[in-house]
C-alpha cells in the first residue's frame, strides 16, 4: 500500500481517464456527470467563491511555486532528484484529474450544436453581403444607446452588470439542460492589459469557477468577452459555441449595450473572410460605406490594446490550439471563427420556419 501511495497522483489521473473512457457513453455521461457531478462541482464552488480573495489562478501558480521551493532537491543525487520528478509528475497528475472533475469531462458530452439540434447547411453567403448585413445590425443598435452619437465613442460607457449576463446566458442554457446556475464570479483582471499580455482577453478557470476578462478593450468586447466566458462555466467547451452562446444571450438583452455587443463582435468575425475575400479596391470600397460610430468604436478598442502586445503570441496561440485539439477540438483556435457558421445555421432554419 506505502508502494502504491508514492503512485498517488499517477493512479488517480488513470482512474479519472478511465471513467473519462466510460463516459463516451452518452447516456452514462449525461446521467452521471452532465445532471448530477457537473451541478454539484458548480454548487461548491458558488458557495466557495466569497472566500476567494485573489483571483483562483494566482493562488493555483503561488502554490506551485511554493511547492517547488520546499520540494527541490538540496542534493543533486540520483535518488533525490527520480523522489522530487516522481513527486512532480504525481502533482501534475493530480492536477490534471481535477480539471478532467470539475470541468473537463464535458468535451466527452454533446456539442452545444447537437443539444440545439441545429444540424448542418451547405448553403453559400456571399461574404459582403453577410458583412454588410451585421454591419447594419449593429449600427441600428449602437443608435438605441443612450447618449450615443457618431462623434464619440461607446467603448467607455456602462456595460450590462456582471449578474445580468449570467441571467442572459442562463436564459439560453438551462433550456437545453444546463445547469441553472445563479451566479459566476467574475474576475476583473488588473491591471487593465494582463489578460492581452498573455495574448487572451479572457479565460475560465475551472478549478474555482471564476470567468476572469481584461476590461483593456472597453466596454463593447468586454461584455462579450464576459458572456464568452460564462457559457464555459456554464458547462459549453467550444469557443465557437461559447462565441454563439454570448450572441445568443446580449441579443436577447434588454440592455441596448449589450445587443450592439452582440451584432458589432459578430461584424468583427465576418470582418476576417472579408480580407481573405477581396483585393484592395474592394475592401477600400466596402470599408468606405461603414458608419462613423462603428469606425470610431474600432479604432478606440485599437488605440487601447495598441500599448499592450502579447509577449509571445505565437506561444500562446500554439498553446491554446494543442490544448483544445487534444480535448477533441478538430479545429483548434481556428474554432473560434466557427460562430460565424453558427449565426448562419440559426438564420436558416428561422427562414425555414417561417
Amino acid at each position: 500500500m506505502k508502494r502504491l501511495w508514492r503512485f498517488g497522483g499517477l493512479l488517480t489521473l488513470g482512474i479519472a481517464l478511465l471513467i473519462r473512457l466510460a463516459f463516451s457513453n452518452r447516456g452514462l455521461f449525461e446521467t452521471v456527470y452532465f445532471q448530477g457531478v457537473y451541478p454539484a462541482v458548480k454548487s461548491v464552488q458558488e458557495w466557495l467563491s466569497p472566500m476567494w480573495i485573489v483571483p483562483g489562478y494566482i493562488l493555483l501558480i503561488v502554490g506551485v511555486v511554493v511547492w517547488l521551493v520546499f520540494r527541490f532537491p538540496r542534493r543533486w543525487k540520483r535518488r533525490d532528484v527520480g523522489r522530487f520528478l516522481l513527486r512532480a509528475a504525481n502533482l501534475a497528475a493530480s492536477i490534471a484529474a481535477v480539471f478532467l472533475l470539475s470541468w473537463g469531462y464535458l468535451y466527452t458530452g454533446p456539442t452545444l450544436v447537437e443539444r440545439m439540434q441545429l444540424g448542418t447547411s451547405d448553403a453559400q453567403v456571399e461574404p459582403s453581403e453577410l458583412y454588410l448585413e451585421v454591419m447594419g445590425m449593429a449600427e441600428r443598435q449602437r443608435s438605441e444607446i443612450a447618449g450615443a452619437v457618431d462623434s464619440l465613442t461607446v467603448i467607455g460607457f456602462d456595460p450590462p452588470t456582471d449578474e445580468q449576463l449570467v441571467c442572459a446566458v442562463a436564459r439560453v442554457l438551462t433550456p437545453l439542460g444546463y445547469p441553472n446556475l445563479k451566479s459566476v464570479r467574475v474576475r476583473r483582471i488588473k491591471p487593465d492589459g494582463t489578460l492581452r499580455r498573455l495574448g487572451i482577453a479572457g479565460i475560465y478557470n475551472p478549478f474555482t469557477g471564476e470567468a476572469n476578462v481584461d476590461d483593456l478593450y472597453g466596454a463593447v468586447s468586454a461584455t462579450f468577452t464576459t458572456a464568452h466566458e460564462l457559457a464555459h462555466a456554464f458547462g459549453v467547451t467550444g469557443e465557437g459555441d461559447a462565441n454563439f452562446v454570448a450572441f445568443l444571450a446580449l441579443r436577447g438583452m434588454d440592455d441596448p449595450m449589450g445587443r450592439y455587443a452582440a451584432y458589432y463582435t459578430l461584424w468583427r468575425h465576418t470582418a476576417k473572410t472579408v480580407n481573405d475575400s477581396y483585393g484592395e479596391e474592394d475592401l477600400a470600397a466596402i470599408a468606405s460605406v461603414i458608419p462613423e460610430g462603428l469606425r470610431i468604436d474600432r479604432q478606440a478598442t485599437a488605440a487601447r490594446v495598441r500599448g499592450h502586445a502579447p509577449y509571445f503570441p505565437e506561444v500562446s496561440e500554439a498553446v491554446n490550439d494543442s490544448y483544445l485539439k487534444i480535448q477533441g477540438v478538430e479545429a483548434g483556435v481556428a474554432d473560434y471563427d466557427r460562430f460565424v457558421s453558427l449565426y448562419l445555421l440559426m438564420r436558416e432554419r428561422l427562414d425555414e420556419g417561417k
